[in-house]
């Protein structure tokens, strides 16, 4: 993150490869799909690719895990990741598939965790389809309600920041200013550091009007 918010993308993709994605390790040889190491795999890449960033070929181990946890919701956090994932790669099938069984699981199930994938979860994974795809209005629209509720997937301001930035991105791209303005009120009263000098807002906050 320290390479990133510096520019030095050669720098954290290399850190990428050699250390928190080492699939050569015995770590990830021990645990290949350990949950948050997916989480901080895909973040990293998500992040990159909001900064023009070329990553070849590293979501495809990642997509592959994702589509074998289909139907695997024990985690709601990592939902967005392997969607994340799933569709870089254009797995739209596997997607499609991820989506129907989560709302599945929100229909047959009760309690907190059938309202967080209904709430939270399965909003955002709604909108990193249409985001892939370059329907950014439709993403926003997806992801709106889920705002003031992504709290309860999990994860830290730090790891809720790459959610934060699709929606933002959306919204920047779509020319939604009103919903670029909340996204950037919103980061800016969870961060010490304001929006303005942060990679992930710069280049867009000063255009968005007050």
């Amino acid at each position: 993150m320290y390479h990133l918010e510096r520019r030095e993308f050669g720098e954290a993709l290399g850190l990428y490869d050699r250390r928190f994605r080492d699939l050569a390790s015995p770590l990830a040889q021990a645990m290949p799909d350990f949950i948050v190491d997916a989480q901080n795999a895909a973040s990293m890449l998500f992040r990159l690719e909001l900064r023009s960033v070329a990553v070849g070929d590293r979501w495809v181990e990642l997509a592959d895990k994702a589509e074998a946890r289909v139907g695997d919701h024990l985690s709601p956090f990592t939902l967005p990741h392997r969607m994340m994932a799933l569709a870089a790669t254009g797995r739209w099938a596997a997607a499609d598939r991820m989506l129907g069984t989560m709302r599945e699981a929100a229909r047959a199930n009760r309690g907190d965790h059938a309202v967080v994938l209904r709430d939270a979860a399965i909003p955002v994974c709604e909108a990193v389809l249409p985001h892939r795809r370059g329907d950014y209005a439709v993403a926003v629209e997806a992801m709106r309600p889920a705002l003031g509720v992504m709290y309860r997937l999990g994860g830290s301001h730090a790891q809720q920041d790459v959610l934060e930035q699709l929606f933002f991105d959306a919204a920047v791209r779509a020319g939604l200013d009103e919903d670029a303005h909340l996204l950037l009120e919103r980061v800016a009263g969870q961060h010490p550091v304001p929006p303005e000098r942060r990679v992930g807002y710069v280049e867009a906050a000063g255009r968005i009007p007050h």
